[in-house]
């Protein structure tokens, strides 16, 4: 083995220590002149993020929205996160029951028809018969009315006088047959013999005026109880049949308007009931056409509904045979030709942020992907305790086809923005 000369040896070793000695050189302290130029570069930066979820501008939520039809069987449903085009069938219904429901509407409205014509009908009588009743009952008041008149105008005057007739015919058969008793007395005391024959003229003659004294008394007695009594009383009872015919024929006239009115109610409810079974049987046929929905524009299908852009925490569980109501969001059509960034900012997040701040997003699962998002609205006024809304625009790329498409709604995100610089410092 040869080793070097010791001449040899303490050149390597000068040289060796000529390298250290500039190495030390070269790591001493900054000159002056570097320490100025380092001094004058700017500071990065401060920054702070919000997490937000990546949603589609354009949604749409799926639903029946059927008014008659109150229960749905799911027939089918098209996977979730399926694409779609638009006006492709996304979700069918079992539609068995609301078949024999419809039928069962139609044998339905067919007898209600035929009532309403019977009830046509019987109306058009009816108004006929009121005419008639009504008639009568003017009648029936007329003759009242005239009977009343009558008695007013000729029969209380009759009655008086004949009370009065009848006085006055007692007193004169009384004064009549006085005066032929008194004329037979006196014939009859001229002549000194008197025959039986003539006792008997006598007797018959005092028996007259008996009997016209008598009658005569009754005549003053029914006179005055006729002047006092018997024509007040037909007076008043004359009043009293007339008023009495007066109050049954309003009575019959008010029976017979609110009769009519009732009628004609009854008659009108029933046209507006037909009317309503004709609308909701044509709503229900309506409603079993459009059984089968439809995308209303092309995108993915997720199930069940969004809230502020992010999916349920657990999956959806609609399958054939779920059942279904009229206003529950059976899936969520969302387009994929713009996206933005739905957002919950705190109150100091709120405070840094203002309508037009840009900042750089990372969507979760591609983390080596920088978008860039733009504040479109900001919400002064929170929606929950401390969370106020924050919507902005995000610019994604065009895909080429499917498989390329990585970015789709419901897909966390964090967007990065600079703090708000205050004006004023640093200024000299």
């Amino acid at each position: 083995m040869n080793f070097p000369s010791e001449k040899t040896m303490y050149r390597q070793c000068r040289l060796l220590l000529l390298l250290l000695s500039l190495g030390f050189a070269t790591c001493g302290p900054l000159s002056a002149e570097e320490n100025a130029d380092q001094k004058d570069q700017p500071a990065a930066p401060a920054t702070f993020t919000v997490s937000g979820v990546v949603a589609s501008v354009r949604t749409a939520e799926i639903s029946s929205g059927t008014e008659e039809i109150a229960s749905l069987e799911l027939k089918r449903i098209v996977p979730h996160g399926t694409e779609v085009r638009k006006g492709q069938a996304i979700v069918w219904f079992d539609t068995e029951d609301i078949d024999q429901r419809i039928d069962k509407e139609q044998t339905e409205l067919q007898l209600a028809e035929l009532d309403m014509a019977t009830a046509e009908f019987a109306h058009k009588q009816f108004l006929t018969q009121q005419e008639l009743d009504r008639a009568a009952a003017k009648r029936t008041f007329k003759a009242a009315r005239q009977a009343f008149d009558n008695y007013n105008d000729v029969d209380h005057e009759q009655a008086i006088a004949a009370a009065e007739f009848s006085l006055k015919s007692a007193k004169e058969s009384l004064e009549n047959v006085q005066e032929e008793l008194d004329q037979l007395q006196k014939m009859y005391e001229e002549d000194e013999l008197t025959e039986e024959s003539e006792e008997i003229v006598l007797k018959r003659a005092k028996s007259a005026v008996e009997t016209a004294t008598y009658r005569l008394r009754l005549a003053k007695t029914r006179h005055q109880r006729a002047l006092e009594q018997t024509i007040p009383s037909q007076q008043e009872a004359a009043r009293d049949t007339f008023e009495r015919a007066e109050l049954a024929h309003a009575k019959t006239l008010r029976e017979l308007q609110d009769s009519r009115v009732k009628k004609e109610i009854e008659l009108r409810k029933q046209r507006t009931e037909l009317k309503q079974q004709k609308t909701k049987l044509e709503t229900l046929k309506a409603e079993r056409k459009a059984l089968t929905l439809q995308a209303p524009f092309a995108g993915l299908v997720y199930h069940g509904g969004l809230t502020r852009g992010k999916l349920g925490d657990k999956p959806s569980s609609l399958k054939a045979g779920s059942k279904a109501t009229p206003d529950q969001v059976l899936c969520t059509v969302v387009s994929l030709d713009r996206f933005q960034l739905l957002a919950e900012v705190d109150e100091q997040q709120l405070a840094k942020l203002n309508v037009g701040d840009r900042g750089q997003t990372v969507v979760k699962i591609l983390p080596d992907q920088t978008l860039q998002a733009t504040v479109k609205k900001l919400e002064t006024v929170p929606f929950a305790n401390n969370k106020f809304s924050c919507v902005m625009s995000l610019a994604v790329p065009k895909a080429k086809d499917a498989k390329a498409r990585r970015i789709v709604p419901g897909l966390n995100a964090t967007v990065t923005f600079e703090e708000p610089t205050q004006g004023g410092e640093d200024e000299e």
